[in-house]
């Protein structure tokens, strides 16, 4: 792993006035370990309600695993997280146990490490998201030199991706053809994740234009999905599931006035996974399965509302 020391982390993102005292003193003083209690602790409320509302059997970021080009690096820490759910890398060897497995943070924190050292300059969107939500969701489980190393990276992909997102996260402007879903959700999960440091607010409101651009570039003004959408829908759900879960578990507002937008168009994907029902038994046989049966956990994600926007009946299709 590249070192990265309590000084060389604090000028890769300078910590900001509202910064949790704790976490100043703690880098100041070059502790690591004191430095990754008191950030989790600052992110304590939103860790406990991701243990709520997400399932331990996956990570949100392996949605987009197979429909994302990857480096080779993404796609060797994809394979690791693969391997690796969420409830092993919390898992603690039992005592009764006489040959306990491995425990999982070992090879989280190795895949961690030789992600890290492979970084050399601004981190791809994928892997950001993923490396991210592992930090986020396990961060307790990994070693603190690990959690520090990781943070850096991430951090210098948050200062040069702030200055081209907010380049063109113009309220109001049409996304590029050419612009990928993800792109849009790095500058909001980053800022959440490193709120602790900076309040990252730029980044936050940076992410949260390009979010809503992409919900307004994919719907018409009934909030349906469009013509010209129907191709990369699958793509623009996985982001907009995404970062509606983060959205959620922080308490930060995300759609605001387009609230209404993602309810209809949530509503329309779900009407779209459900299959054609054959005239008779004799041809049930012959009814092919739904082709977009990955984004069943992406659509149950969106209708997992507190507020219960969306009517009972769209939960019940799912289960079908």
């Amino acid at each position: 792993m590249s070192t990265t020391t309590p000084a060389g982390f604090n000028r890769t993102i300078p910590l900001s006035r509202a910064a949790d005292p704790k976490i100043r003193d703690a880098l100041a003083a070059g502790r690591l370990g004191a430095f990754r209690r008191a950030w989790l602790k600052s992110l304590s409320k939103p860790r406990r309600r991701a243990q709520r509302r997400l399932s331990e059997k996956t990570w949100l970021a392996l949605w987009s695993v197979n429909t994302t080009e990857l480096a080779d690096r993404e796609r060797h820490f994809a394979t690791a997280l693969e391997a690796i759910t969420p409830l092993k890398a919390a898992k603690k060897p039992t005592r009764r146990s006489k040959k306990p497995s491995r425990p999982a943070p070992t090879s989280l924190d190795q895949a961690l490490t030789e992600w890290s050292s492979a970084v050399t300059g601004r981190p791809a969107p994928w892997e950001t998201l993923a490396v991210a939500e592992v930090l986020f969701r396990v961060g307790e489980h990994l070693k603190a030199e690990t959690l520090t190393s990781c943070l850096a990276v991430l951090a210098r992909g948050f200062a040069r991706s702030s200055q081209a997102n907010l380049s063109h996260a113009t309220a109001g402007e049409s996304l590029s053809e050419k612009t990928n879903p993800i792109d849009c959700e790095v500058p909001w999960v980053t800022g959440l994740l490193l709120s602790p440091l900076n309040g990252a607010t730029k980044l936050q409101r940076s992410g949260q234009t390009l979010l809503q651009q992409l919900l307004r570039d994919s719907t018409d003004s009934r909030g349906l999905p469009t013509g010209d959408s129907i191709r990369s829908l699958p793509n623009v759900l996985r982001t907009l599931a995404r970062a509606t879960a983060w959205a959620r578990i922080f308490h930060m507002p995300l759609w605001c006035d387009f609230e209404p937008h993602l309810q209809r168009l949530v509503e329309a994907a779900t009407l779209l996974q459900v299959p054609p029902q054959p005239a008779s038994s004799e041809s049930a046989a012959d009814v092919p399965p739904s082709p977009a049966s990955s984004l069943l956990p992406v659509l149950q994600q969106l209708l997992d509302d507190d507020s219960a926007s969306h009517p009972a009946r769209f939960r019940k299709l799912l289960k079908k």
